[in-house]
């Protein structure tokens, strides 16, 4: 089993529960981290159809960072994993979202991360 990771990948967007997180944008990053037995006959035969196509995937990420607003990270992190397992028929992912804007001594602090097991 090999991992496709797609790291610190940001967005600015709206989302969070407090009065301020609907007016302003925030930036956010989101790193993943998708299991899949198709890297080594993808990487035998160099063909881009039998693995996870990197643009596509970020793609599933943006579409859901950029969409209609939510309260909570971890409805985010539910959603970007949920779509990715069902679309690549991944056995396991593991991710993290956070606002990069929240800060606790001069820190950036990632406010949710969860696992999802498929």
């Amino acid at each position: 089993m090999a991992k496709i990771m797609l790291n610190d990948m940001e967005f600015i967007t709206k989302h969070g529960a407090c009065p301020h997180e609907y007016e302003f944008d925030q930036k956010f990053k989101v790193d993943v981290f998708m299991y899949t037995d198709c890297v080594l006959e993808a990487g035998a035969t160099d063909d881009l159809s039998l693995t996870i196509n990197y643009a596509d995937a970020y793609d599933v990420v943006a579409d859901i960072m950029y969409g209609d607003h939510v309260d909570l990270l971890e409805t985010l992190a539910f959603r970007i994993g949920t779509d990715l397992l069902n679309t690549y028929h991944l056995p396991s992912i593991v991710l993290s979202a956070g606002s990069t804007t929240v800060k606790k001594r001069d820190k950036d602090l990632c406010l949710c991360s969860l696992s999802i097991t498929g």
